[in-house]
């Protein structure tokens, strides 16, 4: 056990030494008042009372660093002041308030309650106190007993000798009185076991912890900081009624109280206030000035109501006698003035009673202008309900009160309103508008205006233009909202319906609007009405419906794609029709939902017959230009040709790739002239169709022949399912032209399946009809792309960087070949999963036609895959490297650049021996001699595979910075994020980043290298060395070639880079012309092996 002072000499009490002890400190500084008063110092003294609760000197070294500051602050400010402190007990300090020798005081919360009764008192700052890093401003009283004692409650204490600091400490004594009685515990049950230290902390603990008394009181947060000290040990002692505050550190056994304040008495200069506020303010945890004081802070006065509260409960000072004593000091100090203001009431009296009469008669008339006021209240309440839509709700927006016209304008019962928040009342937007806005003004006591939407019992919109009203208690606090508002529904509803049909009336196109489901026309605007309705019905189109006006085969189709567009998903089409005079129009069907209104379907009429005439034109002017461009690609054809087989003479190897790629750009060429010519053939009605019964057997059949090595190309399978019976599926058509549709459908689905997989193809019988089913396991045709994938010249990937070739008309040739023949294409497509394509041809019954009912599926939002697959069925996912070098193209397109790549074209072991690389690749253009040498020796030394090289080229922006070092760790960076991407690709064990060694000669990039934490060499030679004794997964060669920068990304045997990781050169180059080395860089937009539908 720790003891805190040594035994005291016989005959000295404990408060005796206080007493002397600040008797001597009062003297002292009354005589070094004096001196100073001597000396004629000019300067005006402020006399700063601190309540000495562990004695006066521990109060003057805790506090003479806070009045050196203050003093200082005045001295630099030159102010005219000088701060004295003056420590003082509980009643010298409220005495030296009483008698207006102390300025400012510094005390607990009782004392300022006091001086601010009774003197008039400010608070100026509250004090808070550090406790491992975080401040409290609140304090309470502990209750504490030996952690021996036998005492385990306050029932126990009564008849236990019992010390507190002192009678009138609030932060002690008089709170834990408070707790004693809810125990029924009085102070007069203590009786002479209850002592006090006469205002010192310590010695309290000191009498617990020697025996002198049983129980001790003081302040919370005292015995924690004499342990912090080391002046004892918690483990010695134990708390009574011990209270648990969320977050507070130290034992308590009462309610938390707002901690010590500094206050003024009345008089104090302003400026003075000013200087020890802002002075203290700027003291810091750290700072020498806290530290003296305990970790004391400064922060704005605390609202003490609550201590006011407390000391009524308890009738302690100065709510014991307090009309008694103020009525006496106000006697003391006015006895004149108290006896000239009693011989006024007594003449007073006398005029009173003369008074009494005449207010009699007053309060009757008082009473009938009361009476008056409550008719006329009962009459303003009565125009609100009977005239208004009104309602009352509680302060949290629950609805306790509507009037008949509230539930008229919703259209709902008053059980179904009351107890529920307006809030389900109002859509999305509103709901956000009340909680922000609307509530925030009423908390405030600020009225709002405005208009919101409320939800009738129909689910339609009622609109109300409102006050919101706040309704406050006697404290002044929310207590409820009344809200006055009045019904525009009919006002807005009319306003936005004139609104629209003025707006269709601007509109040049003819516009019908529907009702859904009867199709009563809603409004016609006049030119629909002119040119469309007019010359067929005659008289108003009120009352009229749609099928007053076309025919019953167009009505029929215009039934049935607005059942389709009010289902969904799709909430709009569009066809053409061909009308009178050769003139073609546009349909637009739209189904739309007004909020405030009825759902319509808006019709809209284009005349579309110029733009078919420019189109028309325009093909011809293809077809013309590609029929004349066929013979002489026909001779380059031949003449490239000869030139590859040899015919000519031995080619070089070096002008090998060149020629090859002008002969396969050739083809290219010829097949989008052929698919031109075809297009136009088509569209123009010229296209020579055979048609004859035949079986369809043979189509599926011989294209599946004769796509089965276009198919081996790709390394995938074609594959029949389903039976192949001779004579079973017979149609009317031109079976050239089908397979033509065959062809197509399937190389597609070759160019875009894993390498590796299956390719579907069916024959069956469906709804009536012959249905081919071409089913792929690839990427799948992007979402985005799906609903033009028939449009001319349209791919799924149209950028300059796809890496699928083709024309982007084979797909609108297939759809024109097959409605030509009566039938329907449609495909159901998801990413990830792969596309199926369905062409449906009608049937042949004898040598009837039969045509395909207009029932059952016709787009490819209602069709599904189908679910009769074989029992195994070869699907590939995407190599590891596909997958790798496509999350890499997609981190370099995130980086703002323009952006380029070939992926594949040549492979490792082709580009270290510079062989078949010119003609196919770029990448020599780029990639440095070192670069190169390094891979030459990894790929001898059997450390790293022959695999794919990819490059990516990056242009940097012109506001980028231009030299080689910067874009070489911008390459970086990208690789840095691209690699913790593929974390879920690597293999073996070693966390989720695979392991890096770098190459770099430039400084700057090492440096960054090193802030990366990544290892590091400047030489060929050291990172050779350090892969034969260090596993790495990939080494990193930053460089530079043709003024840009480079950083090759070379994957190691054994690393955890799975097999078939690909060799990545990036390119960061500037918008500067970039010289080539024996062949201009440029990127094809065909070739390579991404996966990307084109």
């Amino acid at each position: 056990m720790h003891r805190l002072f040594h035994i005291m000499p016989t005959g000295l009490t404990i408060g005796a030494l206080l007493r002397l002890g600040l008797a001597i400190v009062c003297a002292m500084g009354i005589m070094a008042g004096r001196a100073a008063m001597a000396q004629g110092t000019s300067d005006t003294e402020i006399r700063v009372g601190i309540l000495a609760t562990e004695g006066a000197t521990r109060a003057l070294e805790a506090w003479t660093p806070t009045i050196d500051l203050l003093n200082n602050a005045a001295r630099n400010q030159s102010l005219p002041y000088r701060f004295k402190i003056e420590p003082h007990t509980d009643l010298t300090l409220l005495d030296g308030i009483a008698d207006d020798q102390i300025d400012l005081f510094l005390g607990d919360p009782a004392t300022f309650v006091v001086g601010e009764v009774e003197s008039g008192a400010r608070a100026l700052l509250s004090v808070a106190h550090m406790w491992n890093g975080v401040t409290y401003d609140e304090t309470g009283a502990v209750v504490f007993v030996r952690a021996d004692s036998d005492i385990r409650s306050f029932e126990d204490v009564s008849g236990r000798p019992i010390m507190g600091v002192a009678a009138q400490e609030m932060t002690g004594w008089q709170l834990a009185q408070q707790e004693f009685r809810k125990s029924r515990l009085e102070p007069d049950d203590f009786g002479s076991d209850l002592m006090f230290s006469g205002g010192n902390q310590r010695e309290v603990v000191y009498a617990v912890q020697t025996g002198l008394v049983d129980v001790g009181v003081i302040r919370a947060g005292v015995l924690e900081n004499l342990a912090k000290q080391g002046a004892l040990s918690l483990d010695d002692f134990r708390p009574l009624g011990a209270m648990d505050h969320d977050g507070y550190p130290f034992w308590v056994s009462t309610p938390l109280y707002p901690d010590w304040v500094i206050s003024a008495v009345p008089d104090v200069p302003e400026e003075v206030l000013a200087l020890v506020i802002n002075s203290l303010l700027s003291v810091t945890e750290d700072s020498d000035v806290s530290q003296s004081a305990g970790g004391v802070v400064w922060q704005a006065p605390q609202n003490y109501q609550t201590v006011h509260e407390l000391l009524i409960s308890l009738r302690a000072r100065p709510y014991e006698n307090y009309l008694r004593r103020a009525a006496t000091r106000i006697y003391s100090a006015y006895q004149w003035p108290v006896i000239g203001l009693g011989t006024l009431i007594v003449l007073s009296l006398a005029f009173l009673a003369f008074q009494v009469r005449r207010n009699a008669q007053l309060a009757e008339a008082r009473k009938n202008v009361l009476q008056s006021e409550v008719r006329s209240k009962q009459f303003y309440r009565n125009a609100i309900e009977d005239h208004t839509v009104f309602c009352m709700l509680t302060k949290d927006g629950v609805i306790s009160h509507v009037n008949e016209r509230f539930l008229n304008a919703l259209d709902r019962p008053r059980g179904s309103l009351l107890q529920n928040h307006l809030a389900e009342l109002l859509n999305e937007t509103n709901q956000s508008l009340l909680e922000t806005e609307i509530m925030a003004s009423m908390q405030s006591g600020a009225p709002w205006q405005g208009a919101l939407q409320l939800t009738r019992r129909d689910d339609k919109a009622a609109w109300v233009q409102c006050t919101f009203i706040p309704v406050t208690s006697a404290s002044n606090t929310l207590s409820e909202i009344a809200i006055v508002a009045s019904d525009v529904t009919e006002t807005r509803t009319g306003v936005s319906e004139s609104r629209f049909n003025n707006t269709l009336e601007l509109i040049q196109d003819q516009v019908i609007v529907m009702r859904p489901g009867t199709f009563e026309l809603m409004y016609v605007n006049s030119s629909a009405y002119q040119l469309l309705i007019g010359e067929r019905m005659g008289g108003s189109w009120k009352g009229k419906k749609a099928s007053d006006f076309i025919t019953k085969d167009d009505f029929d189709a215009l039934k049935m794609r607005a059942e389709a567009t009010i289902a969904g998903p799709q909430r709009r089409v569009t066809w053409e029709v061909e009308g009178k005079f050769d003139v073609t129009y546009e349909i637009s069907l739209e189904y739309a939902q007004p909020e405030q209104d009825e759902p319509r379907l808006i019709v809209i009429y284009r005349d579309i017959s110029e733009r078919k005439a420019v189109e028309k034109a325009k093909n011809e002017f293809i077809a013309t230009v590609s029929h004349e461009l066929r013979t002489p690609l026909t001779s380059m054809k031949g003449a490239l040709g000869l030139a590859v087989s040899g015919a000519v003479g031995e080619v070089p190897e070096k002008m090998t790739g060149v020629i090859n790629m002008a002969a396969s750009n050739c083809d290219r060429l010829v097949t989008l002239i052929n698919d031109i010519l075809d297009l136009e053939k088509i569209s123009s009605g010229k296209m020579d169709y055979k048609m004859q019964a035949f079986d369809l057997n043979t189509v599926v059949s011989d294209a599946l022949e004769a796509n089965k090595f276009y198919a081996e190309k790709f390394d995938v399978t074609l594959r029949r399912i389903g039976d192949a019976k001779e004579n079973e599926f017979r149609t009317y058509g031109d079976a050239t032209r089908l397979t033509q549709v065959m062809d197509n459908l399937m190389s597609n689905a070759a160019k875009f399946s894993h390498k590796g997989s299956e390719i579907l193809v069916s024959l069956s019988e469906f709804e009536g009809r012959l249905r081919i089913s071409i089913r792929d396991f690839g990427d799948g045709i992007p979402e985005k792309a799906q609903a033009t994938i028939f449009d001319k010249f349209t791919q799924a990937d149209s950028s300059d960087t796809r890496s699928k070739g083709g024309t982007g008309l084979g797909l609108s040739i297939v759809k024109l070949i097959v409605e030509h023949h009566k039938g329907r294409i449609a495909f159901v497509s998801k990413e990830g999963i792969g596309t199926e394509f369905f062409v449906d041809l009608p049937m042949l019954d004898g040598d009837t036609v039969v045509p395909i009912s207009r029932k059952g599926s016709e787009d490819s939002a209602a069709l599904t895959f189908t679910d009769t697959l074989p029992e195994t069925v070869a699907v590939a996912t995407p190599k590891v490297g596909e997958t790798a070098i496509d999350r890499l193209v997609t981190k370099s397109r995130e980086t703002g650049t323009d952006v380029k790549f070939e992926l594949g074209r040549v492979n490792a072991l082709q580009v270290a021996k510079g062989r078949g690389v010119v003609g196919q690749s770029t990448v020599l253009n780029w990639m440095s001699s070192h670069e190169q040498a390094l891979m030459v020796e990894l790929l001898q030394r059997e450390e790293m595979e022959n695999c794919d090289v990819s490059v990516i080229e990056l242009t940097q922006a012109a506001n980028a910075r231009q030299d080689i070092a910067a874009r070489n760790i911008t390459s970086g960076m990208m690789v840095q994020d691209w690699l913790r991407d593929c974390g879920d690709l690597l293999v073996g064990e070693g966390g989720d980043t695979a392991k890096v060694l770098a190459i770099s000669s430039d400084d700057e990039v090492m440096q960054w290298l090193k802030e990366q934490e990544i290892e590091a060499v400047k030489s060929k030679g050291e990172a050779v060395s350090k892969s034969r004794s260090t596993q790495y997964d990939v080494i990193a060669q930053f460089g530079e070639g043709n003024d840009a920068a480079t950083l090759a990304l070379l994957p190691m045997q054994g690393g955890r880079l799975p097999s078939g990781w690909p060799v990545t050169l990036i390119v960061s180059k500037t918008k500067a012309k970039q010289a080539g080395r024996g062949v201009v860089s440029k990127f094809s937009s065909g070739g390579g092996r991404g996966r990307r539908r084109a």
